[in-house]
């Protein structure tokens, strides 16, 4: 079915791979980690060869990096982000009857989308 255009299939067929898909994605995964684990180990893996994500900066220490930003006096509002709580964290923060009577008027929802799901 590789070469096969998912708008060639029949609703039968869809449904026939729709309901393969996670197994097929764990597969696919133990496959990748077993290929890195062997080729980390020494392994050849024709092709294929060990490299590495985008390394990406990071503090080794964060108190420190305050501490050396308020000796030199600069204001906190500009590298400390404040942010509201999340509806759930909120919640948790007030009580479930104090949130109710002074925030649920003030609780919305967005829209999830659209996914093909298996009929329970």
């Amino acid at each position: 079915m590789r070469n096969i255009e998912p708008k060639n299939l029949t609703v039968e067929q869809l449904a026939t791979v729709l309901k393969a898909i996670p197994e097929l994605k764990a597969w696919i995964s133990s496959v990748e980690e077993y290929a890195l684990s062997i080729a980390q180990a020494g392994t050849e893996v024709p092709g294929f060869e060990v490299g590495t994500t985008r390394p990406s900066r990071v503090w080794t220490d964060e108190h420190q990096v305050i501490e050396l930003l308020e000796s030199k006096g600069v204001d906190q509002d500009k590298y400390l982000p404040r942010s509201l709580l999340s509806v759930a964290q909120m919640e948790k923060l007030l009580g479930k009857s104090e949130f109710t009577s002074l925030l649920a008027s003030e609780v919305g929802s967005t829209t999830g989308n659209p996914k093909l799901v298996p009929k329970a």
